[in-house]
C-alpha cells in the first residue's frame, strides 16, 4: 500500500512547521520537491512538500507563510490534478501558465508581501534558488530534525552494479576535481547503476571527481556488489546522512568546480567555506551526447517498450465494460514486468474518457469503467538491465469516435508530424522549434500547457535538449529526447501522441528520427484535414510499425 496521509495530519504538520517558524520569527517557509540528491521523482515519504499540502505531483513549490493557508504553486501539468488532490481551506493552488516556473511565481510573491526572514531546508533547496530568495530576504536553514514530524524513510535493497561498456572518462575533469549529488550525473560518469529510488536507474550518492578518480559518498556499502568495489577508478565513503562535508576532507586541490545549478545550498556552503569553489556547467551536456553504443542500447529498450505499448492497448481494446481505469494501469504494469523491465521509468498514466484531459494523471480509479466512445490515453515507459528510460504516449478508442475527438488527435497528430518533415537549421533553439510544432494546434484556436520535448537518458527527463516556449538550448546531434503536443478540454478528455527522436544531422540540417514505432488510431483520424506530405510521411511510418507487428492498420485508410 503506498504511503499517504490523512488530511488532519497535513493540517497537523503545518500547524507544527508554524510553530517552529514562530519561534525562529519567519515570515514565511519554502519548501521546494526535491531530496537531498535534488530528484524530480522522490518517494512520496521522503517528498517533504507532500507533508504539508498532500499533493502527489512530481514538481511543485511552497510557501508557508506565518499566517494563513500554505501557497502551492504548480505548473500547467498539475492545475487539475492539484484542484483534485488538496484541500482548499489548508492549501491555496496558484496555477502558473507554461510562460512562468513555479519558481519564478513564488519569487514574485515573496518580493510583494515583502518577507523579511524566511525559513528553507538547506539540503532540499537549490544552491540557485536560495540565492535568488536572498535577494529579497534573509534565508535561515532549518534542520528536519528540529521539527516534531515524522518524515518517513525510504529503503531499497537494489544492488549497485556495473553496466558493462558505459563506463565515461571524464576528461574535461581530469586535472580537476569537480562534485556533483546529481545522481543521472554519476550513474553515467560511473558506469553504474541501481534502483534505489521510484523511476530511476540510479542509487543514493554524491560524487567527488579528481585525478581520473570517483569518490562516491553513499549511504551504504552492503548494497554495492563486491565487483564495483573492486574497481580501482572509484573508491566509497559509507556515511548514512551523505555528508558532503566527509568529501571535503577528501579534495587534494584547493579548487573545486561545481554546477551552482545542480547542487543543494547546504552542499554548496560545505565546499565554499573551505575551497575556492568555481562554476562549472557539469556534466550534462556530455551525457547527453549520446554515442553509437548508448543510442544502440536506447533502441533495444524502445523496441521492447514498444511491443509492450501495443499489445497492452490491444488487450484494453478487447476488455468489456466491467474493465476499469484501474485495471488498465495494473495490466500495462504487469505487462512491464512480464517482458523483463526492472522499472517503471515514471508512473504509469491511464487514464480514460474525461481524466484523460489531467496532462499528469496519477490516481486510475477502481469506479471509472471502459466505455465506448471515450478516449482511452496511455503514457508510459520502463528502465531495463541497461538503465536507459523510455517514455511513449498514444491514444486509442473502443467503439465510434465522437468529431470533437477526431478533431484534437489530428491536430495533434500533424503538430506531432511537422517534426519530423521538417529540416532544422543548426543553432536552431528550443523554444523556435515549440513554436512550429504549436502551429498547427494554436490555427485551429488550441494550445497545450505544457513544453513539447524534454531530454531522455538514464533518466526520463535529461538536461541538453528542450523543446518548450522558454527554451534557448540549440539543438544539437545526437540527443535524445521527446516530442509530445497535446490538447485537453477538461471534463471532455485530452489526447497527447508522443514519439521519443534521436537528433540526425543530414546534408547540414538537423532531422529528428523517430526511435518509437507504434502506430495511430485510424479511428480517430480525420484523413481528408492531412496534407499530401503528411499522409506520405504515414505511409512509410506506418509500413515500419506494422513490420514490426505495432501497427493498427492506418494504411488501409491512407
Amino acid at each position: 500500500m503506498s504511503f499517504s496521509l490523512s488530511l488532519n495530519e497535513i493540517e497537523q504538520n503545518i500547524l507544527k512547521l508554524k510553530k517552529i517558524m514562530n519561534a525562529q520569527n519567519l515570515d514565511a517557509f519554502y519548501v521546494s520537491s526535491y531530496d537531498e540528491f535534488l530528484n524530480e521523482y522522490v518517494p512520496r515519504e521522503e517528498c517533504y512538500r507532500y507533508y504539508f499540502t498532500g499533493f502527489t505531483g512530481s514538481v511543485a513549490e511552497i510557501l508557508v507563510p506565518k499566517s494563513g493557508r500554505v501557497l502551492l504553486f504548480v505548473d500547467g501539468r498539475y492545475h487539475e490534478q492539484a484542484d483534485l488532490e488538496i484541500d482548499d481551506k489548508l492549501v491555496e493552488v496558484v496555477k502558473c501558465n507554461h510562460s512562468i516556473l513555479p519558481f519564478e511565481d513564488l519569487l514574485s510573491k515573496i518580493q510583494m508581501l515583502g518577507y523579511k526572514k524566511i525559513g528553507a531546508f538547506g539540503n532540499r533547496s537549490l544552491k540557485t534558488d536560495i540565492d535568488s530568495i536572498n535577494k529579497f530576504s534573509v534565508i535561515e536553514f532549518i534542520d528536519s530534525s528540529s521539527i516534531d514530524i515524522d518524515f518517513s524513510s525510504y529503503n531499497s535493497k537494489s544492488k549497485i552494479r556495473n553496466v558493462e561498456g558505459c563506463t565515461k572518462e571524464i576528461k574535461e575533469f581530469n586535472d580537476k576535481a569537480f562534485f556533483t549529488s546529481k545522481l543521472d550525473s554519476i550513474a553515467w560518469a560511473t558506469g553504474l547503476r541501481g534502483f534505489q529510488l521510484p523511476f530511476q536507474a540510479t542509487f543514493k550518492a554524491k560524487m567527488l571527481y579528481q585525478n581520473g578518480k570517483a569518490i562516491l559518498l553513499v549511504p551504504n556499502l552492503e548494497l554495492v556488489e563486491q565487483n564495483v568495489l573492486n574497481r580501482t577508478d572509484l573508491e566509497f565513503i559509507e556515511s548514512e546522512a551523505t555528508d558532503s562535508k566527509l568529501l571535503v576532507s577528501k579534495l587534494i586541490s584547493d579548487e573545486l568546480y561545481i554546477n551552482e545549478d545542480e547542487v543543494s545550498a547546504l552542499d554548496y556552503s560545505n565546499f565554499s567555506n573551505e575551497k575556492k569553489v568555481i562554476h562549472h556547467d557539469g556534466l550534462t551536456n556530455f551525457q547527453a551526447n549520446k554515442n553509437q553504443q548508448e543510442i544502440e542500447c536506447i533502441e533495444r529498450a524502445f523496441f521492447k517498450s514498444d511491443k509492450i505499448i501495443f499489445n497492452s492497448l490491444c488487450e484494453v481494446l478487447e476488455k468489456d465494460e466491467n474493465f476499469t481505469e484501474k485495471d488498465f494501469f495494473n495490466l500495462v504494469n504487469k505487462n512491464y514486468e512480464k517482458a523483463g523491465a526492472l522499472s517503471l521509468s515514471f508512473n504509469t498514466i491511464s487514464s480514460i474518457g474525461s481524466n484523460s484531459s489531467i496532462i499528469h494523471f496519477s490516481s486510475p480509479s477502481e469506479e471509472v469503467k471502459l466505455k465506448d466512445s471515450e478516449l482511452i490515453l496511455l503514457d508510459s515507459g520502463a528502465l531495463y538491465e541497461t538503465g536507459f528510460a523510455t517514455d511513449t504516449t498514444r491514444v486509442v478508442i473502443k467503439g465510434q469516435a465522437k468529431d470533437w475527438q477526431k478533431e484534437i488527435y489530428t491536430l495533434t497528430l500533424k503538430s506531432l508530424i511537422s517534426a519530423f518533415i521538417n529540416d532544422f537549421p543548426k543553432g536552431i533553439s528550443g523554444k523556435e522549434i515549440d513554436e512550429i510544432i504549436r502551429r498547427p494546434i494554436k490555427a485551429k484556436g488550441y494550445d497545450y500547457a505544457h513544453g513539447t520535448g524534454h531530454g531522455v537518458g538514464i533518466n526520463v527527463h535529461e538536461g541538453g535538449y528542450s523543446i518548450t516556449p522558454r527554451s534557448t538550448i540549440i539543438l544539437q546531434k545526437n540527443r535524445i529526447g521527446s516530442i509530445e503536443p497535446g490538447i485537453y478540454l477538461p471534463g471532455k478528455g485530452g489526447v497527447r501522441l508522443e514519439n521519443i527522436v534521436k537528433v540526425e544531422e543530414v546534408n547540414e540540417k538537423l532531422r529528428l528520427i523517430p526511435i518509437v514505432y507504434i502506430g495511430f488510431f485510424p479511428e480517430l483520424i480525420k484523413v481528408e484535414d492531412l496534407t499530401s506530405e503528411e499522409k506520405s510521411y504515414l505511409k512509410d511510418y506506418e509500413t515500419i510499425c506494422q513490420s514490426r507487428g505495432t501497427g493498427f492498420g492506418l494504411l488501409n485508410y491512407l
